[in-house]
């Protein structure tokens, strides 16, 4: 909720003063709506998920963004997709299958939680490519998601009767600033490359997350973790090589 106010006022204050209030319109209200709610429920699917699971496992499974938006990006607006990265992105998910069997049924509800937090972000990153090929916002593209993400943290808190009051402000206010840096980056980035071969280069934030995972909350990644993650990441990372070539032999 409170980052959720950060993010909203910020993004509110820099869009203001580039464009004034008409940075607050759009051309495409629907798109921007439909946007926004995938935006939230995957921010709220990924909580959930990485909840429930070791930071390690819950990156494997977000890191089939790349095939999912893949997917998005043809289907839904006929966008470009080497024929070599089709065959990449199933032995990705060959990788996910095989962890997700691995792990005990009590643990596979943070997958389900993360599978269905992949496919709600890339379609909002999908939609968000889209809009941005034909006007130049990114802070209502950030405005947007963050206000509906801010309300309904404060329906949902008053709903369950939980208290507003917090003792962990720094902590909020840091990953309020990683959040904003996190959604600016991405939608910049989407002016220029794919969604799949932006988020296929994300997936290398792996050994971050291990690391994380094993100094705060002393989680190690089992063998099949490390398995998987190689299977994913260098099917990733194939997509990513292959955008790249199709790119360039474009550009010749």
């Amino acid at each position: 909720f409170y980052s959720g106010i950060i993010v909203t006022g910020v993004s509110f204050a820099f869009g203001f003063t580039k464009s004034g209030i008409g940075f607050l319109s759009t051309n495409f209200k629907w798109l921007m709506a439909i946007r926004s709610v995938f935006g939230c429920l995957g921010s709220v699917f990924f909580i959930l998920g990485f909840k429930s699971l070791p930071l390690a496992d819950a990156f494997v499974i977000a890191s089939l963004l790349p095939v999912a938006s893949a997917i998005l990006e043809y289907f839904l607006f006929n966008e470009r997709v080497s024929i070599l990265a089709w065959p990449a992105m199933l032995i990705g998910s060959i990788g996910v299958a095989i962890m997700f069997l691995d792990v005990v049924p009590e643990l596979r509800i943070g997958y389900v939680y993360l599978i269905l937090g992949v496919l709600s972000a890339s379609t909002s990153l999908v939609i968000a490519r889209y809009i941005g090929k034909f006007e130049s916002n990114p802070m209502a593209l950030i405005f947007w998601p963050s206000l509906l993400m801010t309300f309904g943290a404060a329906v949902y808190i008053w709903d369950q009767n939980l208290s507003f009051a917090t003792q962990s402000f720094e902590f909020i206010y840091l990953y309020a600033c990683l959040f904003l840096f996190g959604r600016w980056l991405s939608i910049y980035l989407i002016n220029f490359i794919s969604v799949h071969l932006m988020t296929a280069i994300f997936n290398l934030q792996f050994v971050w997350f291990v690391i994380i995972g094993y100094v705060v909350f002393s989680d190690v990644p089992s063998d099949v973790v490390w398995i998987g993650a190689i299977v994913l990441i260098g099917a990733t990372t194939a997509v990513a090589l292959c955008e790249y070539r199709d790119s360039k032999t474009d550009a010749d």
